[in-house]
């Protein structure tokens, strides 16, 4: 009897767990050079949450294959992208990186 109880208990905070909110964020920006061909990005699409894509800033960095690997190559000189503001991102907030 104590062993049907104790799943039916169990079953039934399972089943509690599905009903409660979840606390997960948003994407917030995601760049992604999967389906991009190579040569010159010019726009790097966003399809995070905060809207707006980015473009670069002096020179007009290449998405290119390394080692198998798909990306888009900074050379160090003149090469970066300039994006959506980041004005949602400011305050006391923590946040993490994937890549």
């Amino acid at each position: 009897m104590k062993t049907a109880q104790f799943l039916l208990t169990g079953l039934l905070v399972l089943n509690l767990g599905c009903l409660l909110p979840r606390l997960h964020s948003d994407t917030v920006i995601e760049l992604n050079t999967r389906d991009l061909p190579e040569g010159p990005l010019v726009v790097w699409k966003n399809t995070g949450s905060i809207k707006g894509d980015f473009i670069p800033a002096v020179d007009v960095p290449y998405v290119k294959v390394n080692d198998g690997v798909k990306g888009v190559t900074l050379d160090g000189d003149n090469d970066w992208y300039v994006g959506p503001s980041a004005f949602d991102l400011s305050g006391d907030v923590s946040r993490s990186i994937e890549a």
